[in-house]
């Protein structure tokens, strides 16, 4: 089974999206981080769940959506998967 590995700025990412969301619902910023975090282990089992991310001409560059936020991940040719941002839909993404 794969390994997730974060890397620093998908752990800031989730960190942003905590603070934003808890500033309205402690509860719903608590609801959303679990939620994105069970995405997450999917992608331990199935980590081709993704589609390829549309800004990168990489095979290996993946994403998977839980609501509005892109979950962007990295396979490669090793079996561990590396978290490397989580991004609401409506922000630019730019490599």
């Amino acid at each position: 089974m794969a390994k997730i590995i974060w890397s620093p700025e998908g752990l800031a990412d989730m960190q942003d999206i905590f603070d934003y969301i808890s500033n309205d619902s402690v509860r719903y910023a608590e609801r959303m981080f679990e939620g994105i975090m069970n995405k997450v282990e999917l992608l331990t089992e199935h980590p081709s769940l993704g589609r390829q991310v549309p800004e990168i001409e990489n095979e290996f560059h993946r994403e998977v959506f839980f609501f509005n936020y892109r979950i962007m991940y990295y396979t490669g040719r090793h079996p561990d998967i590396y978290i490397t941002r989580v991004l609401h839909s409506s922000r630019n993404f730019k490599m």
